[in-house]
């Protein structure tokens, strides 16, 4: 026998044998819990001892419950004499204020205000479809009022228990996902997993028809279906030997959840073609070593049809598996170093404050760009072959000029730019102008341009010119957009 669902209870307390605490135990004994035991459920209280070691509390509890009734109680006057507005117990609007957020089912019941009339529920419970309990009319429930009839109340919960938990909740993701609860000690029988909430795309998937006439409830349904349902339905739709096999492989997958942290299927549900592999991707667990150790999981049905593949049986049957392994610790190869676009930054060691600005641009350009700055290489001494082998290396060249004499070790690396030039190896260079004269010689046949036009956006739209492959996308779309700022501004004609 499966083990009864957890029924979470949201209630005024009070202090020990005040007269709130006496009517939460009377409503609490009278109504919920027969209610729960007709439906399937046990009902836990916060100050009972099956919640008392949850490890987020009460509020862990109203985010996983399967089922949860809150008794608001009755509103209590905001003044001595009775002369002000009434408001609600804090503490129970809060936690119903979160079970409300977390989608799950829900049933809200209440005392009657002090004229025997429904009160007036807070903001967006007006509309809620709120239990009424009975009780003496023109005054608060007294704590000693005993009802004399309570079947008609129980059967009324009943009906709203069935009703809330048949009711669709969607979870707000595009794939099939699903809220799952159950008892770890029951984990391997799937008569006690039960579905409470799903997405949009689950349902579609993995509904089954509903023969019951509940109002508001799809014919095609998956929450408040147990796992057995579930099942029995992929059983009809699945190829016999995938079927088994992924049976084999989901009471595998149950019992190592029951057992340890670990728990990974590799047989996916196959159906029209498309395979979906249920995947934990949250999961809460009470207390490994309790009794009472219910649970709850989100499950993902993720499409894994690419990764999959068949399978042979040693009867010669065949069958798909997934090769998708979340706990593999195994790295992927590397892949092909990435390479930078290698500049080469030429200038006289006198104009350095005039140049670094640029060189700060370019350097926040990496990884996107490998810049050579030569602040320590002599051309006096041997490490002028180190200079020249990064000459040769190097796919573009900021060559900065001024009217001023040039350094030696300048004009030795402009004296290798002219030789290439002439040897027809057409190397990318960009003079840039730090004053007003013009380049000299060879380097008067290339765009140029002044440094004070040489910013962090001009940077990028020249490599972007000779090396868009290997620029980010951004760089591009930022391109774009400046040039239709550009265009859309307005032009003074002169």
């Amino acid at each position: 026998m499966a083990e009864k669902k957890v029924c979470f209870v949201i209630s005024p307390m009070g202090d020990e044998d005040s007269a709130t605490r006496k009517r939460a135990d009377y409503v609490l004994e009278t109504y919920i819990e027969p209610a729960c035991e007709r439906t399937g459920y046990q009902a836990v209280r916060a100050d009972h001892d099956e919640i008392a070691d949850l490890a987020q509390g009460i509020t862990t509890a109203l985010q996983n419950a399967p089922m949860a009734i809150c008794f608001m109680g009755a509103p209590v006057c905001g003044t001595d004499r009775c002369g002000g507005p009434p408001f609600w117990n804090a503490n129970v609007m809060i936690e119903l204020g979160s079970r409300v957020a977390s989608r799950l089912p829900l049933v809200l019941m209440s005392d009657r205000d002090s004229s025997g009339r429904r009160p007036r529920y807070p903001l967006t419970l007006q509309a809620w479809n709120a239990l009424l309990l009975p009780g003496p009319g023109g005054v608060p429930t007294p704590h000693d009022w005993v009802d004399p009839n309570p079947e008609p109340t129980i059967n009324g919960i009943v009906d709203k228990i069935n009703y809330e938990r048949k009711r669709v909740r969607l979870l707000d993701c595009k794939h099939p996902l699903a809220s799952i609860n159950a008892s770890s000690r029951d984990s391997d029988a799937p008569e006690s997993l039960l579905y409470t909430a799903a997405s949009q795309a689950a349902e579609d998937l993995f509904g089954l028809e509903d023969e019951d006439e509940v109002e508001d409830t799809p014919r095609q349904r998956l929450v408040g279906r147990n796992m057995a349902e579930f099942l029995e339905g992929l059983k009809e739709r699945m190829h016999p030997v995938q079927w088994k096999m992924f049976r084999r492989d989901q009471k595998r997958a149950r019992g190592q959840l029951r057992r340890s942290d670990d728990s990974i299927a590799n047989v996916p549900i196959v159906l029209d073609g498309i395979a979906y592999l249920p995947v934990i991707v949250q999961e809460f667990q009470r207390n490994k070593d309790g009794e009472n150790n219910w649970y709850n999981l989100r499950v993902l049905y993720l499409n894994v049809t690419t990764v999959t593949g068949i399978e042979a049986l040693p009867n010669g049957d065949n069958y798909y598996a997934c090769r998708l392994n979340p706990m593999a610790g195994d790295p992927l190869p590397s892949l092909k170093p990435f390479q930078a676009i290698r500049t080469f930054v030429s200038y006289t060691r006198a104009e350095y404050a005039a140049v670094e600005p640029i060189l700060v641009a370019l350097k926040q350009l990496v990884p996107y760009v490998e810049p050579f700055i030569d602040t320590s290489i002599d051309p006096a001494t041997p490490d002028i072959e180190e200079l020249l082998a990064k000459m040769d290396g190097a796919e573009i060249f900021f060559v900065f000029l001024s009217s001023a004499r040039r350094g030696p070790g300048q004009s030795a690396e402009i004296d290798e730019l002219n030789r290439r030039i002439l040897a027809g190896k057409s190397p990318v260079i960009l003079p840039v102008m730090l004053d007003d004269s013009e380049p000299r010689a060879m380097l008067n046949h290339f765009e140029w341009i002044k440094s004070d036009a040489l910013d962090s956006d001009r940077l990028k739209a020249v490599l972007l010119r000779h090396f868009a492959e290997r620029c980010p996308d951004e760089w591009a779309e930022e391109s774009a957009r400046r040039a239709a700022r550009s265009a859309a501004s307005p032009r003074v004609r002169l």
